[in-house]
Parts: structure tokens; sequence; C-alpha cells
């Protein structure tokens, strides 16, 4: 599955973290250490007990900030996401609650006076992929009620514009007017093994030498795919079952 090419280049994401929540905590440092770098342990949260007793998959979760989280959790009610469970401390001394949004995917709301300037700021400026994603994109069966309940809660625009990728539905996301995308709404209706959730790429200086470590430390890799930038991309899952891509401009 691919991407429309990243709009890397002043692109201005909304995603205040994007933190990994885990079962093995220990496990999945070693594992991204060794992809990603030593940095990724930071990254990293354990799933709570209670979560994992209902069933909670490892994700990496990614944490949109607003600075009214009352108003915002009310549109979002109105507009077909659910709260799961009560919110709690987050990284930052933010509050972080999490909602399946109307589509189905997982993320987080963080309520901080500083949440809107954060997401203002967040642009990728090196090749870290241990500091944010270099893109995401959103796997959703329903894009029509995902991209109302983001643009109505949030006010990120969907570009009108239809694009197609492998034969699947992608549509471009802008954090506001006038921005350079940030993410893609790609339509998984027609492929039941893929369930919905937000899906972050990470930056590694080479796809394959990336990919042979994966494969070394216990995950899987999907197909290699050329981007219509000439990056490379992989959809990879690590031990513990939660996906994630890799992009690298040399394969």
């Amino acid at each position: 599955m691919t991407d429309p090419a990243p709009a890397l280049e002043g692109m201005t994401s909304p995603f205040v973290a994007v933190r990994l929540r885990t079962t093995d905590t220990d496990a999945a440092g070693h594992f991204y250490g060794r992809v990603l770098g030593p940095g990724a342990r930071a990254l990293i949260d354990a799933i709570p007990a209670d979560s994992a007793a209902r069933g909670a998959r490892p994700i990496w979760l990614g944490v949109v900030g607003t600075t009214d989280p009352g108003a915002t959790a009310a549109q979002l009610q109105t507009l077909g996401a659910m709260r799961l469970g009560p919110p709690a401390s987050g990284a930052n001394n933010q509050t972080v609650s999490l909602w399946r949004d109307a589509g189905g995917a997982v993320f987080g709301l963080a309520g901080s006076a500083t949440a809107s300037r954060a997401a203002e700021a967040a642009t990728p400026t090196d090749d870290s992929a241990t500091q944010r994603p270099v893109w995401q994109h959103l796997n959703c069966p329903v894009p029509s009620a995902a991209s109302a309940m983001y643009r109505g809660a949030f006010g990120w625009r969907i570009a009108p514009s239809l694009e197609r990728s492998n034969g699947l539905s992608v549509w471009p996301i802008c954090a506001r007017d006038g921005a350079a995308p940030f993410a893609s709404l790609v339509d998984v209706s027609g492929l039941p093994d893929v369930h919905p959730h937000w899906l972050f790429h990470f930056e590694v200086p080479a796809l394959d030498a990336a990919l042979a470590t994966v494969r070394a430390e216990g995950g899987t890799v999907g197909p290699v795919s050329a981007l219509p930038n000439g990056r490379w991309l992989a959809i990879c899952d690590d031990p513990q079952g939660a996906a994630f891509g890799l992009q690298s401009a040399q394969r």
C-alpha cells in the first residue's frame, strides 16, 4: 500500500506527539533501538493493564493538540468519535485522552495551553527517525465519516482532488488552508485484512539495510514501494504487532 508523494518540505503536522503503546516495553525498546536508533526508546509506553485486559493492541499513537479539550471532546462525540476511558497524564505535563475516530482508528487528544503552538512548530528538519515521523496516513474503511470528523473537530482540510495509489483511493490532508499536506487518508474498505489505524512513517538512511534489521530482530516486512517523489517505502510490523512505515531516499 503506497501513498501520494509526501510533501516533506514545509510539512507542518498537528500531531504534537507520536508514541508507541506496547505490551513489552523492553522488547520494543531493543527492537526500535536497533531499527531507528537509541533515541526511539524514549518514545515507548506500556499499554495500561486495564486496557490490555480489554484487548488493546500495540499501536503507534498520534496525539493531536487542542487548547480547548472540553469543546473539542464535545465536537468529537457529536461527529461520531468515541472516548476510550478517562484522560491520563501524558508527556510534557499534557492530559491525554484516547479516542476512536469515526472510521475506527485510535488517536490521542492532548489538552495543553501550549499544544497549539507546539503543533505549529512541529516541522521535521533532520533525518532523525526518532524525532518525528516524516509522513503519516490514515487507513480508513469509511473516509466520508472520518474526513467530516477531523474537519469538524480540528479544522483539517481534506483535498477535494482524489488521487489513486495501487488502486486505492487516497486524499491528501492539510492542517489548514494553504498548508502543505501532512498526511493522507486511504480508503481501505475493500481490504478486510487492514484494520483502521494511523500509520506513521519514519526516516532511515537506507531502506534495504533497515529492512534487514527489522527481519533480523523479529519484525515482519511488507512489499517495498517506489513513491512518486522518488523515495522508497515499506510497511512493517514490530514483534509485538504494531505497524509502522519506513521511508528513505536510498534503496
